[in-house]
């Protein structure tokens, strides 16, 4: 169950990072990293202070800000996802507009995808090694990439007001419309042709979904 998941592994980290002597005591060179948890923790609105923190379960060690202790700059401004896809990390930079790639190895930059405009990036799922989707909060619409070059597919699917949450389903992407309390929908968009399929009402202003083992998909408002 994805969502409840990542909500387990950041209160994992929140818990064990308060225990104990110190694991956020100076670190030896984090070096190359096969297993742990991500934390992205959002920052400051316009104070470009994102960052993006690993904790390692076998050490019991955190180590915090480890995007710009690999790539010598900051993350940017509002983080506000993070999926992992094969050995890299795509994090959402909702403010800074970007989607930073880094490799999963040793935390460097492979590359940054840049949504235009100012549409606020929000949430994002990965379909395929050549198709991306990220919901655009105050554009009403998705953006489509390629995640492995980072060349934009197509910039704008109109889905329903304010999408925040994104899940893949049963071959299908699902939108949660918030409309920042005003909109109460679900977008289905057919990633096999890059168009809107389905409106389904839901509660109102739904802002999260997951997918159960069963391949099913349930939202939170």
């Amino acid at each position: 169950m994805t969502l409840c998941r990542s909500f387990f592994c950041l209160s994992l980290v929140l818990l064990i990072a308060g225990c104990g002597s110190s694991p956020t005591a100076p670190q030896p060179e984090l070096g190359t990293v096969t297993t742990g948890v991500y934390v992205v923790n959002e920052g400051n609105y316009t104070r470009n202070n994102a960052t993006l923190s690993l904790f390692l379960p076998d050490s019991n060690r955190v180590y915090p800000d480890i995007f710009s202790a690999a790539n010598d700059r900051p993350l940017g401004d509002v983080a506000n996802d993070m999926v992992i896809f094969g050995d890299r990390g795509y994090i959402v930079v909702n403010n800074s507009q970007t989607i930073e790639v880094i490799s999963l190895l040793d935390q460097k930059s492979v590359g940054t995808f840049v949504v235009p405009g100012s549409k606020s990036p929000y949430k994002m799922v990965i379909f395929n090694s050549s198709k991306a989707y990220v919901t655009n909060l105050y554009d009403n619409s998705l953006t489509e990439f390629d995640p492995t070059s980072l060349q934009m597919i197509q910039e704008r699917i109109p889905v329903g007001n304010n999408p925040e949450g994104i899940a893949l389903a049963n071959g299908k992407l699902y939108v949660c419309n918030s409309g920042l309390g005003a909109d109460s929908t679900l977008t289905v968009v057919d990633p096999t042709e890059d168009v809107p399929v389905n409106t389904i009402t839901v509660g109102r202003s739904p802002s999260e979904i997951a997918v159960d083992a069963g391949g099913d998909t349930f939202g939170i408002g």
